[in-house]
């Protein structure tokens, strides 16, 4: 597969690689990249599971040790806080979700405040970029959800 190569002055550590992935996930792309693919609907999905099933694991277990080799503690923190977030929020109007809060049934990720807004988002954006708690971060699906159709 061909994907582009982002601009970089040095050289990039896979740690590093990773959490810029996660970032264009959440954020979507930066003002220099443009609007990005236009087949990534929504990514927040894959990008929760990146962070949660790879990520702030690595960063939790080494006690610190390698965001502070990479340099990543700044850009970690913003995307931790990105996740709890994303974890307390509606999906669809951004109201703080309570106890009566519904995650996804497929990917467990994103929440709602009611079946409405569920449903909405769904349709909207959410289906397009919904990675099954049950697929593999590096199957197939999670494939065709980055890459356009080549």
């Amino acid at each position: 597969r061909r994907l582009q190569w982002p601009p970089a002055s040095v050289v990039r550590t896979p740690v590093a690689i990773s959490l810029d992935c996660a970032a264009f996930l959440a954020f979507g792309p930066s003002p220099a990249e443009g609007d990005g693919p236009a087949a990534l609907a929504d990514g927040r999905a894959l990008a929760a599971r990146l962070l949660s099933d790879f990520l702030l694991p690595l960063f939790d277990a080494s006690g610190g040790t390698v965001a502070a080799i990479a340099g990543t503690g700044p850009r970690t923190d913003k995307l931790r806080m990105w996740l709890a977030e994303l974890r307390s929020t509606c999906g669809r109007c951004g109201e703080r979700c309570g106890a009566q809060a519904s995650a996804c049934g497929r990917c467990k990720q994103v929440r709602y405040c009611s079946r409405e807004c569920q449903q909405a988002d769904w349709k909207a954006r959410h289906k397009a970029g919904c990675l099954a708690a049950t697929e593999s971060l590096a199957g197939e699906a999670a494939w065709r959800m980055i890459l356009p159709a080549v």
